[in-house]
């Protein structure tokens, strides 16, 4: 017996939704999350980066960054940089391109790659993700915007010292990578205010 059309289609949507199923994993409440933080910064965009944070010797694998974690609910993407713009009141996802078979074993939300567009953003209820190459022309468009505030990642105690120890002055940091963005982030906005995004986000 053939399927009919509708029913086809109605398939063909459930297998979709399911590709992007995570246990426990509910895009409203990190809406709400997302909603929250962006009416605490009216003048500011917070940038936090999917990267492996600090983890115990006896640790193994990619630990993502907790802020990261905490707006997105996404546990193993790479190269990602999500965008909280207070002066536009939404946020965008910066995705890294594919890279080859790796990640190719997780699917869905547990992916370390997503792709862009509009079926990912309704699944995660974010307002773009979009290619990260889109993000440098994303800050330029934000110096209109009355030069809002970029809060962007502090290193912390250990960050400030890891890697770097044998740079010679005045070059800047090579190996310590958060050391690397904070100076990108000055360099290629000279005109933003960069702070920190420790204090602000510690009481939500």
């Amino acid at each position: 017996m053939t399927a009919s059309l509708p029913l086809v289609v109605l398939i063909s949507l459930i297998a979709r939704l399911a590709a992007f199923a995570q246990a426990d994993f509910d895009a409203r409440e990190f809406q709400a999350r997302r909603k929250t933080v962006l009416e605490k910064v009216p003048d500011g965009i917070i940038l936090l980066r999917a990267l492996s944070g600090l983890k115990h010797w006896n640790e193994s694998g990619f630990h993502q960054d907790a802020s990261f974690y905490y707006f997105t609910g996404l546990a193993n993407i790479h190269g990602a940089i999500l965008a909280l713009d207070g002066t536009q009141k939404e946020s965008g996802l910066f995705v890294g391109p594919r890279s080859g078979s790796m990640g190719a074993d997780l699917h869905g939300l547990d992916s370390v790659f997503l792709d862009p567009g509009p079926q990912t953003e309704d699944v995660l209820k974010i307002d773009h993700v979009v290619l990260g190459d889109q993000f440098v022309s994303f800050v330029e468009s934000r110096k209109k915007n009355n030069h809002p505030v970029l809060y962007g990642d502090g290193p912390g105690q250990t960050g400030r010292t890891s890697g770097d120890s044998n740079t010679p002055p005045g070059l800047g940091a090579i190996e310590n990578p958060h050391l690397v963005w904070s100076n990108i982030l000055r360099q290629r906005c000279p005109m933003f205010f960069i702070s920190s995004r420790a204090e602000l986000l510690r009481d939500i």
